[in-house]
């Protein structure tokens, strides 16, 4: 059994937090040039974007919240929480406040965007980047077992 190496958080981290000051500046950005300027409508936006970054937190925590191997599926889970989210910060903002609809939809589904498209690219990267590494060491223990002439279990397709 191949021990998994360790996902570095720290990039992710970096990325999200930089994603998450684009994310509220292009939420509230676009949410303005759709529907003028207004001081409700730009901080009901910046209260929902602040809201979906926070979400960013959870890859990062360490065990036993986020183990190494459930990392991907973290990273998942915020995603799909950071969507359902975004709905539910538009419905708030458009049912509960009366801000205007195209404002606040066109600013937290731009914002949202900025924040997953980031999100799922780091993480692949990272998580491309662990692939790699486990293939490589595969691969300099087979050919050390191949130099001392013993095979490892499961590798030439025989059963140990």
């Amino acid at each position: 059994m191949t021990i998994m190496q360790p996902i570095p958080r720290k990039p992710y981290a970096i990325a999200m937090m930089i994603a998450s000051v684009v994310a509220i500046g292009a939420g509230v950005g676009v949410g303005m040039m759709a529907e003028g300027s207004g001081s409700s409508l730009e901080m009901g936006i910046a209260g929902v974007m602040i809201g979906l970054s926070g979400l960013s937190v959870v890859p990062v925590l360490g065990k036993p919240l986020v183990s190494e191997e459930n990392w991907g599926l973290a990273v998942l889970g915020t995603s799909v929480t950071r969507t359902m989210l975004a709905v539910g910060g538009m419905m708030v903002l458009i049912e509960g406040m009366g801000l205007s609809r195209k404002g606040s939809v066109y600013g937290v589904m731009v914002g949202a965007t900025v924040l997953m498209v980031v999100e799922a690219a780091v993480a692949v990267w990272l998580l491309s980047r662990r692939e790699q590494g486990r293939v490589a060491s595969l691969r300099s223990k087979e050919e050390a077992n191949s130099v001392s002439g013993a095979s490892p279990s499961g590798v030439d397709g025989s059963a140990s």
